[in-house]
């Protein structure tokens, strides 16, 4: 059995050994290895300026420091043989690492606190907890765990394990800087009739979760979709009942803010139709909580059905494989931001043996800024790109609020102009890194963020990216070398203005 350790760095760098190439507003740092070996998770900043990047390999997440000079090296934050890593949320200077128990424990979980500078790892503290009122060996339902927006409360919730003749329970575990509690929320609902579908929490601490009910007969005419807020300082739980009887909802996205919820819905007005939406509803509450505060429902804007159809023989308003992103602030405004994804292969057959391969394609097309309350403003990213065999690093975007804009970054073809995406994206040495900066109003201004191709060094959206008052940070890649831009905000809205 491993145990946990930190690692204490002897000496440690300024952020120094920044260099720039042919983009004048973008700094580059030194490449650094990473094996293949290695997942790259995610992009943080330490200090709130320091790049570093958390991978994983098996169960163990590491730390890869870009701005000092042992960081070749990776340290480990969390090994253990008798756990497995669920997740992480970052606070701060803070890292939050939960894990479950493999083997016979009174806890199923743990969760490690971690601090993290500019020269060292320190291990705060670690709590070991049950999310049920008895430890459950076996429990296979989806567990969530995240962080409120600014990081005053994380929030670990899952359903417990089915037991005959019992309703349905919500266990949930919340931390606070000053506060740990349990908390064990029954349904009115059997336990094998009702299943959670997310959750999350806002910056009060109240705790957000959705619930799709009525799976026992198998209906669509009979399933509920639930959302319920429950405030764990005042001990009271609401339900919102979001089902109608003239859509049928599909998915389902819960995100909150400094305090209240927003719930988006796709739906289709057929109950028989599941591949396919013909619109959404975007409901949000009041910061307590408890009552509603706005809704709205309806079609897709018209930019939003002749990107997402441009390909497509559908006339009757469906958009097919289409999903959620998330709800991005734009100025006053609230977007709801959707993609088109979806996979397909691409077959031949070889004259001489008549055997056929196959090949699978991974698409990713078009981002539509969807605008609840005035449709007339919302607006679509005409983006495409393309994988093979499987989902890569290159693929995919980058939304970062900033300044009363949405600014989105993802790679392009390098020959297209603007947002048009004549050509597809399937190659990464032959793309550009553009931004499209998104206004209150729907307006789009868009530019590449170098004057060249991206021939080695190519922008990874998989890894995210991270941002302070002023700079924002990205991650590239070149087989195993990985590298940092950073670029100053206010340099980049300057030169957005020159480009339609």
């Amino acid at each position: 059995m491993r145990s946990f350790c930190y690692i204490v760095l002897l000496s440690c760098l300024p952020l120094t050994g920044w260099t720039r190439e042919t983009d004048a507003f973008v700094q580059y740092s030194r490449s650094l290895n990473i094996p293949r070996t290695e997942e790259v998770l995610k992009l943080i900043l330490v200090e709130d300026s320091l790049p570093a990047v958390l991978t994983r390999y098996g169960d163990a997440l590491l730390l890869r420091r870009f701005f000092h000079e042992f960081s070749d090296k990776p340290e480990l934050l969390f090994g253990n043989n008798d756990r497995s890593l669920i997740g992480y949320e970052q606070r701060g200077s803070e890292l939050f690492i939960l894990s479950r128990h493999r083997r016979d424990s009174l806890k199923n979980f743990s969760l490690l606190q971690i601090e993290l500078t500019k020269d060292s790892l320190q291990r705060i503290q670690e709590t070991h907890f049950n999310l049920a009122k008895k430890r459950e060996v076996i429990n296979k339902n989806p567990l969530f765990f995240h962080r409120s927006p600014h990081g005053a409360y994380l929030m670990i919730c899952q359903q417990e394990a089915f037991k005959p003749g019992k309703k349905a329970v919500v266990n949930a575990y919340i931390q606070g800087e000053d506060t740990n509690m349990h908390f064990h929320l029954p349904l009115n609902f059997d336990g094998d009739d009702a299943q959670l579908l997310g959750a999350s929490i806002d910056e009060r601490g109240v705790l957000y979760f959705g619930a799709q009910t009525g799976i026992q007969l198998n209906s669509p005419f009979r399933k509920k979709h639930l959302i319920y807020s429950f405030d764990p300082f005042e001990k009271v739980m609401v339900e919102f009942d979001m089902s109608s009887s003239d859509f049928f909802t599909q998915e389902m996205l819960i995100t909150t803010a400094d305090s209240g919820v927003n719930i988006v819905s796709l739906y289709s007005a057929d109950p028989l139709i599941n591949e396919k939406s013909n619109g959404f509803s975007f409901v949000s509450t009041l910061p307590n909580g408890r009552n509603i505060n706005t809704r709205f429902g309806g079609a897709f804007s018209p930019s939003a059905l002749a990107v997402h159809n441009e390909f497509e023989n559908e006339t009757d308003g469906y958009v097919a494989d289409l999903f959620i992103n998330d709800v991005v602030r734009i100025g006053r405004t609230s977007y709801v931001v959707m993609e088109k994804r979806y996979h397909d292969q691409i077959c031949t057959a070889d004259p001489s043996t008549g055997i056929v391969q196959c090949t699978d394609q991974y698409h990713f097309n078009g981002i539509s800024f969807e605008n609840p309350a005035k449709p007339a403003r919302s607006v679509t990213i005409k983006k495409r790109q393309l994988d093979y065999d499987q989902p890569g690093s290159y693929s995919g975007e980058v939304i970062l609020p900033k300044d009363g804009f949405a600014w989105v970054f993802y790679n392009d073809h390098y020959k297209n102009d603007g947002t048009n995406a004549e050509r597809i994206m399937n190659n990464a040495s032959r793309s550009v890194m553009r931004f499209v900066r998104v206004d209150e109003s729907g307006k789009l201004q868009s530019g590449k963020m170098s004057a060249d191709r991206q021939a080695d060094f190519a922008f990874t959206p998989k890894a995210g990216m991270a941002q302070n008052d002023r700079m924002a940070f990205y991650l590239q890649k070149d087989g195993d070398q990985y590298r940092i831009g950073k670029f100053d905000f206010s340099k980049l809205s300057a030169l957005s203005q020159g480009f339609n």
